[in-house]
Order: structure tokens, then C-alpha cells, then sequence
């Protein structure tokens, strides 16, 4: 079709699309693409997705690693979806902190799988008046990688979680992802609380060109055990940008930066590639 540029406003396309959307009989089942807030580097979105996205994460200082998962996303019907995410990558064992898992007096560079994770979610709840959309699901993780080389917990872990989302004036919005990871065998691996937040705004400079998402997450953990340690805090500040005209490849980079109980835990490097494959080809798109 011709190109129509700046054929018709803001409120024009507005309209036409409220006009479309009656013509569909089950329209409030679906949740507005309003609602649908950039994706970041930790935090579990609301929003039921068909993504495809590789996440690389690299150790700053400290023992060396190169971890990634591949994350497949499938959306099913109006609110739900499932995702199978595939960990894998190298890291050295020599002088490695222990919360790696790794086996004692393991040396040298290691590489393979991770433990594969099976997730459900639905979005129970969504109000594009109020700007709100509410999730739950559960996911699976079965111990495919080898525990004694840092790659697998070498237990399954089952953990339920909630994903919710609020749209906030001036194209700004606020994500939550809570749950718990719950080891089937308490002797080998300690249940673990986490909760997620993460705060943002996404700014389009030009009517059709990338959009620029700034966003600071705050993750926090803690074991559910009796003699559980103290939670742990990390910082994540990052920016997730869309590569093309049809926002259907976007990258995100981002740093996690430990806030405390940093003799094990490391600064990272953190990105991810996204394409939204219902959008069409990832070379589609890319004419500016």
C-alpha cells in the first residue's frame, strides 16, 4: 500500500482502530497492546508473548563466564502462553565462588547445558482503563545440566509465580515478577523467595522511528530455610531499544551490580536479543 505518512493524527488512528476492534465479538479477552510494557533483562512480563530471545550474561570480575539461554515463547489463545528456556555456556571453575555449585577442587573452563525450564502463564486479570494487567504461572526446571561443573541445581525446582504490570502517565510503567523456586528434594537444594521490580518509561523521538525504554530493576532473594542467610539485593540499571521500523527486534543491555553479599556474587554484563516472531520475518521491517 501507498506510504501514508502523516495522513491522519494521534486521534485519527485512534478511532479507526476502536471502530475495527467492534467488529470483534470477544474483543475483551484480548488484552490492549497498551499493556504490553517492554520486556527486561530479569523481570517476568504480564503480557502473554510469541517471542524468540537470547539472553548473554558476562561475568565482569572474578572467575570468567559466558552464560546464555534461549527462550522460546508461545502464545495460547487470548491470555496464556507457555515458554521452554534452553541455558548454556562456559565458565571457570578455577577460583570460582561457591554459590556456582561446582564440585570441590573442579579447575580450569567448563561448558554445556543448564537445567531446561518449562513455564505456564495466564493473565487472569486486565483493565486497559486502569492500565493493569495481572499474570500467574508456574514453572519447571528439570536438572539436565551437570551439578558438578556449576551448570544444573541437580534437582527438579518447581516455581510458582505472579507477573503484574501498571501503566503510568507519560509513557512510563511499573512491572513486578514475585514467587518462589521449591526443590522437590529440600536435602539437595533450599527452597528460595525472590521478587522483582522493575520501573521504566519509553520515549518514541519520532512518530515511527525506535523507541528507547530506560529501566532500573531491583531483584531481591532470600532462602526459605531456617538457617537461611540474609536477602540479597541487586541493581540492574539498562536500556532495551527497538532495531526497526516494526519494533519487532529489540535489544536490551543493562549491567547487574550486587548490592550486598558481594564476596560470592559478581558484576555482570547483561543483554538480550529479542524478535517478536507474530510480527513477522526478522529481516522484515528494517526500511527507514
Amino acid at each position: 500500500m501507498p506510504a501514508f505518512g502523516d495522513a491522519l493524527s494521534e486521534g485519527e488512528i485512534r478511532r479507526v482502530v476502536d471502530y475495527l476492534r467492534n467488529f470483534c465479538p470477544r474483543v475483551s479477552d484480548w488484552p490492549l497492546g497498551d499493556l504490553n510494557f517492554p520486556r527486561a533483562l530479569f523481570t517476568e512480563k504480564a503480557f502473554p508473548e510469541n517471542e524468540l530471545v537470547l539472553t548473554s550474561t558476562v561475568a565482569l570480575r572474578g572467575a570468567g563466564s559466558v552464560m546464555n539461554e534461549l527462550v522460546y515463547e508461545h502464545r495460547l489463545g487470548a491470555r496464556s502462553m507457555f515458554e521452554v528456556g534452553v541455558p548454556f555456556g562456559f565458565l571457570n571453575l578455577t577460583g570460582a565462588p561457591a554459590a556456582t555449585g561446582a564440585g570441590t577442587g573442579a579447575t580450569g573452563w567448563t561448558g554445556g547445558l543448564g537445567d531446561l525450564a518449562i513455564a505456564f502463564k495466564h493473565a487472569v486479570l486486565q483493565s486497559a482503563r486502569s492500565g493493569t494487567i495481572l499474570a500467574l504461572g508456574a514453572e519447571v526446571q528439570v536438572p539436565t545440566g551437570r551439578e558438578d561443573q556449576g551448570l544444573g541445581a541437580g534437582v527438579t525446582v518447581v516455581g510458582p509465580f505472579l507477573a503484574f504490570g501498571q501503566a503510568l502517565p507519560a509513557g512510563a510503567f511499573v512491572q513486578v515478577h514475585a514467587g518462589a523456586d521449591l526443590p522437590v528434594d529440600f536435602d539437595k537444594s533450599d527452597p528460595e523467595a525472590f521478587w522483582n521490580a522493575v520501573v521504566g518509561c519509553s520515549a518514541v523521538p519520532s512518530r515511527f522511528g525506535r523507541m528507547y525504554s530506560p529501566m532500573i530493576e531491583v531483584l531481591g532473594k532470600r532462602g526459605l530455610t531456617g538457617s537461611a542467610p540474609s536477602a540479597t539485593w541487586d541493581l540492574v540499571p539498562q536500556m532495551e531499544v527497538t532495531l526497526n521500523r516494526r519494533k519487532h527486534v529489540r535489544v536490551d543491555l543493562g549491567v547487574d551490580i550486587p548490592m550486598n553479599e558481594t564476596e560470592d556474587r559478581r558484576l555482570q554484563l547483561v543483554a538480550y536479543l529479542l524478535w517478536d516472531w507474530y510480527e513477522g520475518g526478522p529481516l522484515e521491517g528494517w526500511g527507514w
